[in-house]
């Protein structure tokens, strides 16, 4: 759970209801003493030992953790999916949400979201798939598209939600590395948005 301060200045947390298979991964900021003691490899080390990934993987499996880890103040949330028999046969996925402060020109309410979600990246390999959904947070865009190419090619899922009465948007943001079980980890996305939980300090 994370507490950033809304311009409303309400503090704002989340809370990730994650499936099965799926790790959360440290608050912003979180730094590891002794190797021992690092949080990565905890949780990689958690991993191993549910059977998710094979002991030689240890070190690219931690790797891996912080990479996708909150690096940014806009980021509150982020959880992580590895599944590794070998160096070869890895499954990834990650999961960030983020709550970006409404700017001079953002979009307001769904109509707007579904604007400024469906614009291509320069990076977009194909369509993007926009449609609106109800979450627990309230009224969402869903969008969806591949990026990239060949081996850097990925499954990006979102879901934008307009948070009017804190002037902020929340953006829960899934990728997925693998086309081997790439509808699992799409679908996995749509749980986790489904499940998120906002609290805030009124």
């Amino acid at each position: 759970m994370s507490d950033p301060q809304s311009e409303s200045g309400r503090s704002i947390g989340v809370v990730l209801s994650l499936p099965d298979g799926w790790v959360e991964l440290p608050p912003v900021g979180t730094r590891g003493g002794m190797l021992r003691r690092d949080p990565y490899e905890q949780i990689a080390r958690r991993l191993i030992a549910g059977g998710a990934v094979v002991p030689a993987l240890l070190r690219s499996t931690r790797n891996y953790l912080e990479r996708v880890a909150p690096r940014e103040q806009a980021q509150i949330a982020g959880a992580a999916f590895v599944q590794a028999s070998t160096a070869d046969d890895a499954v990834l996925g990650a999961s960030a949400v983020f709550l970006r402060s409404r700017e001079p020109g953002t979009p307001v309410g769904v109509e707007g979201l579904i604007q400024w979600a469906a614009r291509p990246g320069p990076a977009d390999s194909g369509p993007r798939d926009v449609r609106t959904v109800d979450l627990p947070v309230g009224p969402a865009v869903r969008v969806q598209w591949h990026q990239g190419r060949g081996d850097q090619a990925r499954e990006v899922v979102q879901h934008w939600v307009d948070l009017e009465d804190h002037g902020s948007i929340l953006l829960s943001t899934g990728y997925a590395d693998s086309d081997i079980q790439r509808d699992r980890l799409v679908a996995d996305f749509d749980t986790i948005a489904a499940g998120l939980r906002l609290g805030d300090d009124g």
